[in-house]
């Protein structure tokens, strides 16, 4: 068995379940792939250059056309912005989460393409993860009922394996991965996969209204939407089309209805914005979220062209918490992605943050793939509510599918 796992192709396969696996429960295996990622990386690329195959500096050139150097610019924004950056410990502890936007493409290039049949067991893994554990989820949410309840009336969570943002955000994710493997009867062996797979896909669809996370839930539909107006389009059938439309406009309402924690979700939702009308942010969740996009927005409006850079957004973020509310509210990064760019990099910075994040979806047409497309979708409605990719999770979620598609094999 340990002479099999260290084979190149159950190796290379074992630390990408371990990366799934750890953006569910520990940053720590996160680490731990990296580093065997690139230690893999490392032994196939003097592999290649002791059997004559190529040279450093040669691999190094067919590394800078590849598509995949695209990524390494979320790493050289953060990096070059060390030039106007003054809180050099902030700069450094960015810079740090920006390494694996570094390292992960240098150690992929390395490898050999992901088959097909690679990628399908990827995608099983991830969707047996989310299925087990929100399973597991589930059974605690009927066994605590009244209190989980109480918890989202007062605009908590209910517990999930580390943040529930990111939680959902993989939930999401699960489903398109699973709709894909329906709607293409892909199998990695037997046929009663199929069975399988769109058991696990209903289920991960009912439980993510469970869960009641409003940010994974509006970018789920809105991925959905947009699969079903292309699906509608590419095979012309515009009866099951508006029928299809008119279930995802009716499920929602339905949840919303008969859902208890959805339902008290969407009151608490009301209940906040109707707070913050009324000049109430402390200690609301929507209220202290809108805050800080605003001050972020602030920011980059006095900084427009390069923005404060990445290390000194969280001391500018604090002067403007103190300017407006004194130390009745304590400060917080703005909650959303793009804001976040913007007020640290500037629009220079954040026209090549858009570069870098579009051209894997149109590299090749990529859109029309259903899972790149949705999983795209996803990921870029998350970052109108949060820093996805501001911490390791988020941003090993993100890196890990675009290079898992970047090097799929032809």
């Amino acid at each position: 068995m340990i002479k099999s796992l260290f084979k190149e192709n159950n190796l290379f396969l074992f630390f990408c379940f371990l990366w799934i696996a750890s953006l569910v429960f520990s940053p720590f295996l996160l680490t731990m792939s990296m580093i065997g990622f690139f230690i893999m990386g490392i032994v196939a690329l003097i592999k290649n250059i002791r059997s004559g195959k190529t040279t450093f500096r040669q691999w190094l050139f067919q590394f800078s056309k590849d598509p995949i150097a695209i990524l390494t610019l979320f790493f050289l924004i953060t990096l070059v912005s060390w030039i106007y950056s003054t809180d050099m410990d902030y700069w450094l502890e960015r810079l740090r989460l920006r390494m694996l936007f570094f390292f992960l493409p240098f150690s992929f290039f390395a490898l050999p393409k992901i088959s097909k049949n690679n990628i399908q067991k990827i995608l099983y893994f991830l969707i047996i993860l989310m299925t087990l554990t929100s399973a597991f989820i589930g059974i605690q949410y009927f066994l605590h009922f009244n209190e989980y309840q109480d918890l989202i009336s007062r605009g908590k969570s209910i517990p999930t394996p580390r943040n529930h943002i990111r939680y959902n955000l993989l939930l999401a994710i699960s489903i398109i991965a699973g709709l894909h493997l329906w709607i293409k009867k892909e199998v990695i062996k037997y046929n009663w996969e199929r069975i399988f797979i769109k058991s696990a896909t209903i289920f991960l669809f009912f439980f993510i209204h469970i869960l009641a996370v409003r940010s994974g839930l509006v970018a789920l539909y809105l991925a959905l939407v947009v699969l079903l107006l292309s699906y509608i389009i590419h095979s012309r059938k515009y009866l099951f089309g508006l029928l299809a439309m008119i279930g995802l406009v009716t499920i929602p309402y339905l949840a919303i209805k008969n859902i208890p924690s959805l339902k008290n979700k969407i009151e608490y939702t009301m209940w906040d914005n109707y707070s913050r009308k009324r000049g109430k942010i402390k200690e609301q969740s929507d209220g202290e979220r809108i805050t800080s996009q605003l001050i972020g927005w602030t920011i980059f409006e006095e900084n427009p062209i390069f923005g404060v850079g990445s290390g000194d957004l969280r001391n500018e973020v604090k002067l403007k918490y103190q300017e407006s509310f004194g130390d009745q509210i304590e400060p917080k990064m703005p909650h959303n992605q793009y804001i976040s760019i913007l007020a640290k990099n500037g629009l220079i910075g954040f026209m090549i943050f858009m570069f870098a994040s579009l051209f894997p979806l149109f590299y090749k047409k990529n859109y029309l793939n259903h899972f790149i497309l949705g999983f795209h979708i996803i990921i870029f409605t998350s970052y109108l509510v949060e820093n996805t990719i501001e911490n390791a999770i988020g941003a090993g979620i993100y890196m890990f599918f675009v290079i898992i598609l970047f090097r799929k094999a032809e």
